[in-house]
């Protein structure tokens, strides 16, 4: 009780040691325009896309970022290389946190806050700003030296291409973010549906080798070890060279990225990389999903029962749910996409790649198809009106029933 009226007092102390900038700030308002700007750095996804979408937005609207923009991160900054590089472009001090938290506690003062792009745009990029500019941040010529070394270290040679599987567990986040009960109940309730199995990737993994690429398997912590083995396929996070220059170096320079939809993947945004999005859930999270993207989802179907169809998905409002707990609540279960599933995903995109596909007028009408069922959900359609990417080809040739079919 004595340490939390401590605690109230110094609190008490500094907003009014801060009021006197706050209020300086809001009558010199009408004079200069003056906002505090926040930028989510807690978590990866919404640390790289707030920077990168909201210099992009910068470029193409210059007039919403007239005047003077106090930049701001959260307390915690998940990745000290992105932090670096954001510092390239962006003014952040750690003074102007203290302003806007001063600034919220003081009546009236709404004005002068800007919520974070991912607040914004819930981390879903709705006008298209990444399409129509170039990456705004970019490592320097030492920072791609250093990325160079590392490669030719582990025995790459100039000109081989490389891919990043990025494969979400539950590891990264107990680590983080502890593990008490009311953690647990939260990531019960919230994330696990979203969660993979890796060894469902092996199959994909060891062909890329097969065929020359090398293999990142990527994350900060992880639960299982990569169990296949072979020089060219690396288990970046247990290898014990990981870092957060490295994290960054690789996933903005890989061929492209297979993932499940989590953190580290926003770089293919960042850096306009393509990506395979795989084992997804619920479908309308492509709405978050880069344009240069294939993706494939998990299976939705009734516990013992039969599998879910677009249309009954629709009806139901199943497209709207978001936690794990809600799926359960609704009486339904979910199965990884399988082995070959991700397998022919991740060829169609090395195909693709290599202009090597062909698109017969079946692919074109199923693309067609499911386009119109996505469409009608408010998740997807409060985003986009039209199609955002495409959908794995023999994805939806195997699964037609997804059509009710």
């Amino acid at each position: 009780m004595f340490q939390q009226n401590v605690e109230r007092i110094k609190k008490c102390l500094l907003l009014l040691l801060l009021s006197i900038p706050v209020l300086v700030i809001r009558l010199l308002r009408p004079f200069v325009k003056i906002h505090f700007v926040a930028i989510g750095s807690h978590r990866m996804g919404h640390f790289i896309f707030d920077v990168e979408c909201l210099l992009a937005e910068k470029e193409l609207h210059p007039e919403q970022y007239k005047g003077i923009n106090l930049y701001y991160y959260n307390k915690v900054v998940c990745n000290s290389q992105w932090d670096l590089m954001t510092r390239r472009k962006l003014r952040i001090y750690s003074i102007s946190r203290h302003l806007a938290w001063a600034n919220s506690k003081i009546p009236f003062g709404d004005f002068l806050e800007k919520p974070s792009i991912s607040v914004k745009y819930a981390t879903a990029d709705p006008h298209r700003y990444m399409d129509k500019t170039k990456p705004h941040l970019s490592f320097t010529e030492e920072e791609n030296r250093r990325g160079r070394a590392f490669l030719q270290s582990l025995g790459m040679k100039e000109g081989d291409k490389f891919v990043c599987f990025n494969i979400r567990d539950e590891a990264y986040m107990n680590t983080h973010y502890g593990t008490s009960s009311s953690f647990n109940q939260f990531t019960a309730n919230h994330h696990w549906f979203r969660n993979s199995d890796i060894s469902l990737y092996y199959k994909a993994m060891q062909a890329l080798a097969e065929k020359g690429y090398w293999v990142f398997r990527m994350g900060k912590v992880t639960e299982k070890e990569v169990g296949v083995s072979g020089g060219k396929i690396v288990d970046y996070p247990k290898s014990g060279f990981r870092s957060d220059f490295l994290d960054m170096w690789l996933g903005g320079n890989c061929h492209f990225m297979v993932t499940t939809g989590s953190g580290i993947d926003t770089l293919c945004h960042a850096f306009r990389i393509p990506e395979v999005c795989v084992s997804l859930i619920p479908v309308t999270i492509v709405a978050y999903m880069y344009t240069n993207s294939i993706s494939i989802f998990k299976y939705l179907k009734y516990i013992g029962g039969k599998r879910l169809t677009l249309d009954e998905m629709t009806r139901s409002g199943i497209w709207e749910l978001g936690s794990s707990q809600s799926f359960l609540d609704q009486g339904l279960e979910w199965e990884d996409n399988t082995s070959e599933d991700i397998y022919e995903a991740v060829f169609e995109m090395v195909s693709r790649l290599d202009g090597g596909w062909k698109e017969s007028e079946e692919d074109k009408i199923l693309q067609k198809k499911f386009w119109q069922f996505v469409l009608r959900s408010p998740s997807y359609s409060r985003f986009y009106s039209a199609p955002a990417h495409r959908i794995g080809a023999n994805y939806l040739r195997k699964n037609k029933e997804l059509f009710g079919a």
